[in-house]
């Protein structure tokens, strides 16, 4: 490893010592909520993603989405079992209770990935979640315990529209 100034030149094998040394042995590059989600032929495929705010007419309400996530895997780690979960919060940090329970997680590498490289490890899951008043839900994505990536929805009540005759 050579360091010049504030800049670091990595060498193959240096990259998994520094890995090791920062604790980054997982990184979330996707972890949104959408309307639908799948995995297919190594494909995250992904439909109305990015929205943060539900409107609900009337609680108790019942919402189905889901959290489309996509990890990055260093190469290196391949064959080391990571546990992977996703946490629900409210405003107050009081957990409300998972989407997903935690799920062990271990990945062979594939044929043409060195060991310098990082794996792609897609999920799409399905969430049901009844809101019973209006509130903010922050989602955690954890990887043996520690936060690697964070997504909020604000659940917002309106009014149902009246039907009043015309003046």
């Amino acid at each position: 490893m050579v360091l010049r100034g504030t800049i670091m030149s990595l060498e193959p094998d240096d990259a998994l010592t520094l890995r090791a040394l920062l604790g980054t042995r997982v990184r979330a590059e996707c972890f949104v909520l959408c309307d639908a989600a799948q995995v297919h032929d190594g494909k995250l495929f992904v439909l109305g993603a990015g929205w943060d705010r539900l409107m609900i007419h009337q609680f108790p309400s019942e919402h189905r989405f889901f959290l489309a996530i996509k990890l990055s895997v260093p190469a290196g780690d391949a064959y080391r079992p990571f546990e992977m979960r996703v946490d629900i919060r409210d405003e107050e940090g009081v957990a409300t209770g998972g989407v997903m329970p935690a799920t062990r997680v271990e990945l062979a590498r594939p044929l043409g990935y060195q060991t310098h490289e990082d794996l792609p490890c897609m999920f799409a899951f399905e969430a049901r979640v009844t809101f019973g008043r209006p509130e903010r839900l922050t989602f955690s994505l954890q990887v043996d315990g520690e936060e690697i990536a964070r997504t909020s929805l604000r659940v917002t009540g309106i009014a149902a529209p009246t039907s009043a005759p015309p003046a």
